[in-house]
């Protein structure tokens, strides 16, 4: 499927500056569509958060920081942290970076796996 290689970005795939995205044109919008329903089935406002909890805020695009997040504190994953851990994302997904599409990418795919 295509979600593996992007729950898995240290594996196989480096980011060079003026490489072409892994993803096919059709998938993100399937990718996206799918994170639409779940993100409208949930509340807009997040009550339920308890410690401990991981906040990554602001990325902008900035594919290789959002990496180095998840060197140091480890990425969410089923061998990781991620049924100890809540991940709270705040926003500025993209916009200035030049990896805008590999975030969101990443996030969706992160969201359809995890849900919740």
């Amino acid at each position: 499927m295509f979600l593996k290689p992007l729950l898995k970005p240290k594996e196989g795939q480096e980011i060079k500056p003026g490489s072409e995205f892994p993803c096919k044109r059709e998938h993100i919008i399937e990718l996206a569509n799918e994170c639409a329903q779940i993100l409208a089935a949930q509340p807009i406002v997040i009550k339920d958060i308890r410690p401990p909890v991981k906040i990554i805020g602001d990325l902008h695009g900035q594919y290789i920081d959002l990496m180095r997040f998840f060197d140091i504190w480890k990425a969410p994953c089923e061998t990781g942290d991620i049924h100890a851990y809540d991940y709270l994302f705040l926003g500025n997904y993209v916009d200035k970076g030049q990896y805008s599409l590999e975030v969101i990418c990443l996030l969706f795919a992160l969201k359809l796996k995890y849900p919740k």
